[in-house]
């Protein structure tokens, strides 16, 4: 299985954990992300016209 990012632009109240990583070990990490982190990651997203999307094998 792959690892899941997902980036919010806005973060909700709660996060929903996929069905398939239930009740299993798993690690979840809340990184805040600067304004220039952010930035950087629009731009390197901008070309897809995807963003706020789950991505695989990113670190």
């Amino acid at each position: 299985m792959k690892p899941i990012r997902k980036i919010y632009q806005d973060a909700p109240d709660s996060i929903d954990i996929p069905e398939e990583l239930r009740h299993q070990p798993v690690e979840i990490i809340i990184w805040p992300l600067t304004q220039a982190e952010w930035s950087e990651l629009n731009l390197s997203t901008r070309h897809t016209g995807k963003r706020d999307e789950n991505l695989s094998n990113h670190a």
